[in-house]
C-alpha cells in the first residue's frame, strides 16, 4: 500500500478490517468491534486482547485519511472492472450524481467545521454536513464523493460537484436532476468530454417552436453565457465559451392511478440518430436508482448520523461506509455475473445481511472459505427485488413520533436546573 507501520496487535490491516465490519454491522459500537475481534483471535488459538476500546480507538486515529481514500478508489475500480458490456449505455459508462445531508456527534470540533443549522440554538442541534456522490448506473458502486458544511458560501451541491469534476473520466455520461442543469455544468462537461443528461431547470423558459427541430418535441437550442457570478474569477469566466448547444426533449410519463406528467430533459447528447428520445427518456427514468443507493447508505448502513467526535475521524468513518458499501456491491456483482443476472435486480439489504451472517462462520473457520463464498453468492442471487418502474414513494411515516418536547437549551444547564428544583 506504500505505507510503513509498526507490527502491533492493532495493525492497520486489522484496524481497517474492524472499522469496515463495524459500519456494516447492525450495532456500530466500538465495543462490539473489539468483542468480534476477540472471537476471531480465540478461534485461531490466539490470546484475547483487553475488552477496553481505548487501544482500538487510538489505532483508528493513527491511520491517515489518504489510506481510506486509496482503498475507496481501489474498490470502485474493482467494481468497474467487473462491469458487463450489456449494462452500459451505447458502450459508455453512466454515473449518477445526487446529494444528501448527515449529522454527527455534537462536539466543539465538529461544530467548528460542520456547524449546525442557524435556526437552532447553540447546544440544541447536531453538526450537519452536505455530501454528493457519484454512483455507477451499471454497478451501483460509489466512485467519488465530496463533503462540506451544510450552510455557507460555495457549499451547495453544484459547488461540491465542481470540486471533484477533475476525477470524472473523459467519455462518461452524467445523469442528474434539474438542479444540475445549469450553463456552467453543461459547459464544464463539454470542455472535459463529459455529457450531461438532466431534467431542464425549472427557471428556464423552453419554447419548442424555436430552435432546430430534431423531432417531435425534440429541438436543438443555444445557451448564451450568463453574466459572471460572484463566486467565479474573471480568468475562470474567460475560459467558458460564449454559448453552447443544448438539446431539449419533452415526453409524457403515464402510470395507472397517477396523473400524466410531462418531463423536459436538457442534454449535451446532440445526435438524435444515435441517442433517440425514447432511449434518453428510459435512461432518465433509471435516475431513481441513485435515490435507492443513498437510502442504502443512510438507512441500511446507518450513515445518517455518525458517531466520531472529530472532523478527521468523521471523514474516515464516511470512507469506511463507502468502502463497505462498495464491498457489498462487489459481492452482488460476482453473484450477478455468475448466475447471469442484472445487479440492479439484487437486494442490497439482503446481500449485506447475508454477508454479515456468512462472515461470522468464516471468522470461526467452520467451513472452507471457497465453499462458503460459493454458498454466499448463491444466496445473494436468490435475494431479488421487485420490478416496479415509475414507482412513487411519498415521504411520509405511519408510526407517530414520541411526544417529547424539543430541546430549547443545552442539556447541561437543563440538568443543573432539574437538580436545583429537586
Amino acid at each position: 500500500m506504500g505505507h510503513k507501520f509498526r507490527d502491533r496487535t492493532y495493525n492497520p490491516m486489522i484496524v481497517v478490517w474492524m472499522f469496515i465490519n463495524q459500519v456494516l454491522s447492525a450495532d456500530h459500537s466500538c465495543q462490539q468491534a473489539v468483542t468480534r475481534f476477540n472471537a476471531w483471535r480465540v478461534a485461531r488459538g490466539l490470546l484475547k486482547v483487553s475488552s477496553e476500546t481505548t487501544a482500538y480507538c487510538k489505532a483508528r486515529c493513527r491511520l491517515p485519511e489518504a489510506l481510506f481514500e486509496r482503498l475507496l478508489c481501489q474498490t470502485a475500480i474493482r467494481c468497474e472492472e467487473a462491469t458487463n458490456e450489456a449494462w452500459l449505455f451505447h458502450g459508455r459508462i453512466v454515473e449518477m450524481v445526487d446529494g444528501w445531508t448527515l449529522t454527527m456527534a455534537d462536539t466543539e470540533e465538529n461544530q467548528e467545521e460542520y456547524p449546525q443549522m442557524k435556526s437552532q440554538k447553540p447546544g440544541c442541534g447536531f453538526p450537519m454536513a452536505r455530501m454528493i456522490g457519484l454512483f455507477s448506473l451499471a454497478t451501483g458502486a460509489i466512485n467519488h464523493f465530496a463533503i462540506g458544511p451544510y450552510t455557507g458560501k460555495q457549499t451547495g451541491e453544484t459547488s461540491l460537484l465542481r470540486s471533484i469534476f477533475d476525477r470524472l473520466l473523459w467519455g462518461r455520461i452524467l445523469l442528474a436532476d434539474r438542479y444540475y442543469a445549469s450553463f456552467w455544468l453543461l459547459a464544464e462537461g463539454e470542455r472535459r468530454g463529459i455529457d450531461l443528461v438532466a431534467r431542464a431547470h425549472h427557471l428556464r423558459k423552453i419554447d419548442f417552436r424555436r430552435g432546430l427541430r430534431l423531432g417531435y418535441l425534440d429541438q436543438l437550442v443555444l445557451y448564451p453565457k450568463p453574466q459572471r457570478p460572484k463566486w467565479m474569477s474573471e480568468d475562470e469566466y474567460a475560459q467558458y465559451p460564449d454559448s453552447i448547444f443544448v438539446r431539449h426533449l419533452k415526453y409524457k410519463v403515464t402510470q395507472k392511478g397517477f396523473r400524466t406528467r410531462e418531463i423536459t430533459l436538457a442534454t449535451t447528447l446532440l445526435d438524435a440518430d444515435i441517442y433517440t428520445a425514447e432511449e434518453l427518456a428510459d435512461l432518465y427514468s433509471r435516475r431513481w436508482l441513485v435515490e435507492l443507493h443513498i437510502r442504502s447508505l443512510k438507512t441500511q448502513m446507518q450513515m445518517d448520523h455518525l458517531r466520531c467526535k472529530s472532523p478527521q475521524m468523521v471523514r474516515k468513518e464516511i470512507h469506511c461506509h463507502m468502502i463497505g458499501y462498495n464491498l457489498v456491491r462487489c459481492a452482488m456483482l460476482a453473484s450477478a455475473l455468475k448466475f447471469g443476472l442484472c445487479p440492479t435486480r439484487l437486494s442490497f439489504t439482503g446481500a449485506m445481511q447475508a454477508i454479515e451472517e456468512f462472515a461470522s462462520s468464516l471468522r470461526l473457520g467452520s467451513i472452507h472459505p471457497q465453499q462458503q463464498w460459493a454458498n454466499l453468492l448463491e444466496v445473494i442471487s436468490e435475494l431479488t427485488v421487485g420490478n416496479r418502474p415509475g414507482r412513487q414513494e411519498k415521504r411520509e411515516i405511519k408510526r407517530r413520533a414520541k411526544n417529547y418536547k424539543l430541546m430549547q437549551c443545552p442539556r447541561n444547564p437543563n440538568r443543573n436546573r432539574y437538580a436545583t428544583a429537586a
